[in-house]
C-alpha cells in the first residue's frame, strides 16, 4: 500500500513542479514588464533587481500555489485515469478516500506551508519590496515616514514624529518628536521635546535638542521647562519595530496576521476600525486554507476528467475555484462596509459581538462554503 500512495503522490508532485515554476516564472516577467524601465532610469544594479525579485515571489504565492496545486491534481488525475491505473487501484481494493489521501495530504501540507510564509516571510517581504520601490532613485526618500503617531497603552505614552527614517543603518532616525509620559489616569507626567532621536546599539533612545516640562496630577505643570542636550531612558520600551508597524499597510499583506492581534491588543481604536482590523486577520487565516479546499474540489472534477476527458473537468474546477476568489473579493469588501457596520449598530442590542462575528464571516466563510461543497461533491462521488 505504502509502494502505491508513493506512485500516486509522484505523480502529483511532478506535474506540479512543472506548473508551479510556470506560474512563478509569468510572475517574475509580468513586474518586470512594469519595472523593468524604472529599473534602468535609474541605474539600479542586477544585484539589487535579483535581491528585488527574490524578497518579490514569495508574495505570489498565495496566488500560485492554490492554483498550481489544483491543475497538477487535475492532470495527475487525468493521466491515471487514461491509463486506467485508478479502475486497477478500485480492483484491487483501494476506495476512493485511500486514492485520495496522498493528494490531500499534499494540499494539507501546501496549506500549512502557505500559512508559514505568509505569518513569518511575506509581510516583511511585501514591506521591503515597497520601500525599495519608493526608494528608486530619489536618495533615500523612500525610506522615510512623515507625521507618524504612535500610542503605548499598556505603557501610558503618545508618540508624535514629524519624520521617521525606517532603515536601521540611519538608527531609526526621528525629526520632531513629541513624547508625552501619562499615568494610569490619563493626567500627563512630562512632555518630552526633542528635535531629533536615535535608536542606539544599547537598546535604548536617545533624544537630542531636548526640552521636558514635569506636571502634577491635576495637570499643572511642577516648573518650567528644562532645557537638555540630550535625553535618555531606559524606561521607554519602544522598539524601531513598534513605530514600523505603524506604516505598514494592511491592506497590501503588510501585516500578518499575529501582528494584526498584536495592533489591536495595544492600541485602543474605535469599533469600526478594529472591525476593519479583524475582517484582515480572518482573512489572513483563512486564505492558505485554499490549498487544501482546491484538492477536495479537484477530486471529484479530476475523476471525471479521466473518465470524460480533461476539457469540460478543467473548465468547471477553474470556474469553481476563481468562484472562490469571488466570494473573498465579496466578504472583504461587505466586512468593511461602514453602511454595514451603520445598520448593525441600529440593528442589534450588541454591536460589538455582531461586528465580530461579521468579521469572522468576512474572513472564513468563503473557506467555509467552499469546503462544504467540496465535501458535498466528494461524498456524490463516492
Amino acid at each position: 500500500m505504502k509502494l502505491a500512495y508513493r506512485y500516486l503522490f509522484g505523480n502529483f508532485i511532478r506535474p506540479w513542479t512543472y506548473v508551479f515554476a510556470g506560474f512563478c516564472i509569468v510572475a517574475v516577467l509580468v513586474d518586470l514588464f512594469g519595472t523593468f524601465g524604472e529599473f534602468m532610469e535609474t541605474g539600479t544594479g542586477a544585484g539589487n533587481v535579483l535581491a528585488y525579485y527574490a524578497m518579490l515571489l514569495p508574495t505570489y504565492f498565495p496566488y500560485i500555489f492554490p492554483i498550481s496545486v489544483l491543475l497538477a491534481l487535475l492532470y495527475a488525475l487525468w493521466s491515471l485515469g487514461k491509463n486506467s491505473e485508478i479502475i486497477a487501484l478500485r480492483a484491487c481494493g483501494f476506495s476512493m478516500w485511500q486514492i485520495a489521501s496522498p493528494f490531500v495530504a499534499a494540499g494539507l501540507a501546501a496549506s500549512l506551508l502557505l500559512l508559514a510564509i505568509n505569518e513569518v516571510f511575506n509581510p516583511f517581504a511585501s514591506y521591503w519590496t515597497r520601500q525599495f520601490r519608493e526608494a528608486q532613485g530619489e536618495d533615500g526618500g523612500g525610506y522615510l515616514a512623515h507625521n507618524l503617531t504612535h500610542k503605548n497603552v499598556a505603557g501610558h505614552r503618545l508618540w508624535t514624529t514629524a519624520s521617521l527614517d525606517v532603515r536601521a543603518s540611519e538608527g531609526y532616525a526621528m525629526e520632531g518628536v513629541d513624547l508625552f509620559q501619562q499615568r494610569p489616569d490619563g493626567s500627563d507626567e512630562y512632555r518630552l521635546h526633542a528635535a531629533h532621536a536615535r535608536w542606539m546599539e544599547n537598546g535604548y533612545w536617545w533624544f537630542g535638542g531636548a526640552t521636558i516640562r514635569y506636571y502634577d496630577a491635576s495637570n499643572n505643570p511642577t516648573g518650567p521647562a528644562e532645557s537638555a542636550s540630550y535625553f535618555d531612558t531606559a524606561e521607554i520600551t519602544e522598539r524601531p519595530a513598534d513605530f514600523i508597524e505603524e506604516i505598514k499597510d494592511p491592506d497590501n499583506s503588510e501585516l500578518s496576521a499575529r501582528d494584526i492581534w498584536k495592533f489591536l491588543a495595544t492600541h485602543d481604536i474605535s469599533e469600526d476600525a478594529r472591525t476593519r482590523r479583524m475582517v484582515d486577520f480572518h482573512s489572513r487565516l483563512a486564505a492558505p486554507w485554499m490549498c487544501l479546499i482546491a484538492v477536495l474540489l479537484g477530486i471529484p472534477f479530476g475523476m471525471r476528467t479521466a473518465r470524460r476527458g480533461m476539457g469540460i473537468g478543467i473548465v468547471m474546477a477553474l470556474l469553481t475555484f476563481f468562484g472562490y476568489y469571488v466570494f473573498m473579493a465579496m466578504g472583504l469588501a461587505l466586512g468593511k462596509d461602514r453602511a454595514i457596520y451603520a445598520w448593525i449598530d441600529r440593528t442589534f442590542s450588541d454591536p460589538p459581538l455582531a461586528l465580530e462575528v461579521l468579521a469572522f464571516l468576512a474572513g472564513w466563510f468563503p473557506a467555509i462554503f467552499f469546503l462544504f461543497l467540496a465535501l458535498f461533491m466528494l461524498r456524490r462521488q463516492q
